[in-house]
Parts: C-alpha cells; sequence; structure tokens
C-alpha cells in the first residue's frame, strides 16, 4: 500500500510513503452520536519497532515501540493506493465506485477526484506560506523516522515560539483554535461540583453519572483529564485542577498570597476569522506585563469546565501581542516565556516544534482564548 497525506501548499502537495514492513488496510463504517456516517479508511501497521518513541501514537495510546499494531482512520482528505489485484470481502469493498487508472495502482471514487479537483481550482489563491514555514515543514519530514508517517508537524502545536521572534514585524504561522464559548461546559459553582468525584478511580461511576457509555470518545478524553490531574507536577512548579471558579480562585491566592489582589489577561479575537492556522504578524511593538508569578489556566476535556492551573517557581514573562493575520483577521494575543526549560519532558511538543533541547532556550507560546493568565493587580504594562 501506499499512502498519501496532504501538507499545507499554495497547491495541493501530498506526502506519500510506502514501507516494507506489513500492513493492513479496512474500510471502516462509522455511526456517530449524533447521527453522524462515515465510511473510513484505516490502516493498521503491524510493526512499529523503529518509531520514534515520540510519535502522538504511544502517548494516545500508552504503548511503547515494537510488536503492538497501532491502527489510525484517514482524514478524508487523505489517499491510500493499493493494487487492483487487490481482492477484498464484500463488506470492505475499498470505495463504491473503482476506476483502473491503467497501471492498476488504486481506487478512486468521485468524492475524492472532486476534491482533487476543488484543491487544484484554488491554485495561487490558497493561503501562502513563507519561505521559513517551508522549510520548517519539509525539515520535520526529512529527519522524520520513515516509518513514522504521523510524525509530520500537527497545526496545533504551531503556538510556540523563541524569545527572539517577539518583535514588531515579525511573521509567524500561528494555530488559534476558533471554540464557540457560548457551547463550552459551564463553570459550575462549588456547592454542585464538590459533590461529584473528581478521580480516576471513580471513572466508572462518573461514566454512568453522565451517561457515557467506556468505550465513547467523552469516555477516553474524561480518562486523560482525570489521569493529567493525578500526574505529579514537575520540579519548582505547583499545580491544582480547579473544576469551580471558587477553586480557582483559591489556588491563584495561593501562589500570589491571600492578601495581595490580582487580577486575569486573556486572548481576545478582534475579529470573527474562521481560519484556524495561517500567518500572523506582530502589527504594534509586544507589551510586557511586569509580573513577578503568574498563574496559567488551562481548559481540559470534561463534562463540565476543569481548568489545569498551574504555577512555576522558574523565570516567566508575559506579554500582550497585537496580531494580524493574512486574511484580514486581528487578535490580541497572550504570550508566556518560559525562562528555564530545564525540567520539562524531551518529549515536549514545543522541543520538537522549535528543534531545541530542555533548557537551551526560552520557549513561549500563544494562549487560546479560552485559557486564561492570572497576574498581580500591582502588575505593570
Amino acid at each position: 500500500m501506499m499512502a498519501c497525506h496532504t501538507m499545507p501548499y499554495p497547491y495541493a502537495v501530498f506526502y506519500c510513503h510506502s514501507q516494507e514492513r506489513l500492513n493492513k488496510v479496512y474500510k471502516v463504517s462509522l455511526g456517530g452520536e449524533d447521527g453522524d456516517r462515515v465510511d473510513a479508511v484505516a490502516v493498521c501497521h503491524l510493526d512499529t519497532s523503529q518509531w520514534s518513541p515520540n510519535h502522538a501514537s504511544f502517548q494516545v495510546l500508552r504503548i511503547k515501540p515494537g510488536p503492538s499494531p497501532v491502527c489510525h482512520f484517514f482524514p478524508a482528505d487523505n489517499l491510500v493506493w493499493v493494487p487492483t489485484s487487490t481482492s477484498m470481502k464484500r463488506t470492505e469493498r475499498s470505495f463504491t465506485e473503482r476506476r483502473n487508472m491503467g497501471s492498476g495502482l488504486a481506487f478512486w471514487t468521485s468524492s475524492l477526484l472532486l476534491l482533487l479537483l476543488v484543491m487544484c481550482a484554488q491554485g495561487i489563491e490558497g493561503r501562502k506560506m513563507s519561505e521559513k514555514q517551508w522549510e520548517t515543514t519539509h525539515t520535520e519530514h526529512v529527519h522524520a523516522h520513515p516509518s513514522s508517517h504521523m510524525d509530520h508537524m500537527d497545526p496545533s502545536h504551531m503556538i510556540f515560539f523563541t524569545l527572539k521572534d517577539l518583535n514588531l514585524g515579525k511573521t509567524m504561522a500561528i494555530y488559534f483554535p476558533k471554540r464557540n464559548l457560548s457551547k463550552s461546559p459551564p463553570l459550575l459553582p462549588r456547592e454542585e461540583v464538590d459533590p461529584i468525584p473528581f478521580s480516576s478511580k471513580q471513572l466508572h461511576h462518573l461514566l454512568q453519572f453522565f451517561s457515557f457509555s467506556q468505550d465513547s470518545p467523552q469516555a477516553k478524553a474524561m480518562e486523560d483529564t482525570l489521569r493529567h490531574c493525578e500526574t505529579a507536577p514537575i520540579k519548582g512548579e505547583i499545580k491544582s485542577c480547579a473544576t469551580s471558579l471558587e477553586s480557582m480562585l483559591d489556588f491563584a491566592r495561593g501562589v500570589f498570597g491571600f492578601d495581595n489582589r490580582f487580577s486575569v489577561v486573556a486572548t481576545t479575537h478582534l475579529t470573527n476569522s474562521t481560519i484556524l492556522f495561517q500567518n500572523y504578524t506582530i502589527l504594534e511593538e509586544p507589551k510586557e506585563i511586569l509580573a513577578t508569578k503568574m498563574v496559567a489556566c488551562h481548559t481540559l476535556p470534561y463534562p463540565y469546565a476543569v481548568f489545569y492551573c498551574h504555577s512555576q517557581e522558574s523565570s516567566n514573562k508575559v506579554y500582550k501581542v497585537l496580531l494580524g493575520g493574512e486574511d484580514g483577521d486581528r487578535v490580541d494575543a497572550v504570550a508566556v516565556c518560559h525562562m528555564d526549560t530545564s525540567q520539562w519532558s524531551p518529549n515536549h511538543a514545543s522541543f520538537q516544534v522549535l528543534k531545541i533541547n530542555p533548557g537551551s532556550s526560552p520557549v513561549c507560546h500563544f494562549f487560546p482564548a479560552d485559557n486564561l493568565v492570572w497576574v498581580p493587580t500591582s502588575t505593570s504594562m
């Protein structure tokens, strides 16, 4: 088999690869809880012994490289080519409509053909990317292990940058998730959430309480959130998962001192762009928020609002940065620079994106709009 994955570029580019090791290809009919129906393609890699230990699949499945097969679904704009002589059971036919391309390479569907035509029709009107971004994406592919085709850059990781990038006029590719905050899980009052257990040991009962099946994606997300909250903090860090506004404020008071006042800053989208990933240019000189301490709170997936809040003893810098997107989008963004990353895991996504090692350089990142940064009110900007 040969797999082809779309890559971000002004015209259609596919990263195609094939492996000598045994793989299995499946057609899977899926039904979503909302009635959605997907005729999906899945590939199972039966030998992952040569894959990078940092591969995302091992973190998701909690396994290590080796004989355990790793399977994954393909998005609709990716292609899998197989010999036309391949035999398939009736229920596993690759596509409802076949076209023999003369060389016996692949099956096509009208929808895939339409996809390619649309992508080609976009031509040079597609999103522009700078030379630096092309080099970053290309280098990521060149240096990824050939058996780790999913190691290409995840756009959602494109929030990291270095301190030297924080200059007026600098252009960077940034991912800003567009979440509808009105549809986000509610931040409940303490008296409502405190009686509800918040422990992975109680996961079975929690799934029953929220009416989720054990094999549902909601169950997986809840389990990941609970385990993330129960993981020990790194050296020099204090952390807490806030399940209510009161618990979040209590944690912040514990960091800043009970007699000190504090306020919150957050990223604000000044326009209503629907583009998640594009080039942004720094429009004004970044403004540093001079804070001796800070508390960052990140949203976690759960039936009600849960924030992973943490503070580090090591030095951090907080900035407000006005960004302008290629499509005219304007974002008043919050960015944090961590000056000491020596205690971070070498597998942290920032090191893969920036191609640096723990402790070698400050790591900065932008915050999405639903994350919060608490700073002392005496802070000057």
